[in-house]
């Protein structure tokens, strides 16, 4: 019953950037994402799978928590700084779509 409610946790904090990947990836927009969440955000899951790796087995829920969440912070770190460099370049910004979550 344990590890069941472990993979539950995991898998709902996993998916839980979700929404937020997928409006970023309609939208083209990471406006309103703050540069420090995305920062503290990669520390956290860098900070978690050393924490992970240091048990004796596996804790394959947060192992797989830690991994949803780095694939969704990574596309969200690099639209945030990848968007922001090409609009300094540029001088304007990518159109806004309407994505409602």
């Amino acid at each position: 019953m344990t590890e069941l409610a472990g993979w539950i946790s995991s898998l709902a904090f996993g998916l839980s950037a979700l929404p937020q990947v997928l409006k970023t990836y309609r939208t083209k927009s990471v406006d309103d994402l703050a540069d420090g969440m995305v920062i503290l955000w990669i520390i956290g899951e860098i900070a978690g799978v050393i924490y992970a790796l240091g048990f004796e087995t596996l804790p394959y829920p947060l192992l797989a928590n830690y991994l949803f969440n780095a694939v969704g912070v990574s596309y969200l770190g690099w639209m945030k700084w990848h968007t922001k460099n090409n609009t300094a370049k540029r001088g304007s910004t990518l159109p806004k779509q309407s994505a409602d979550f």
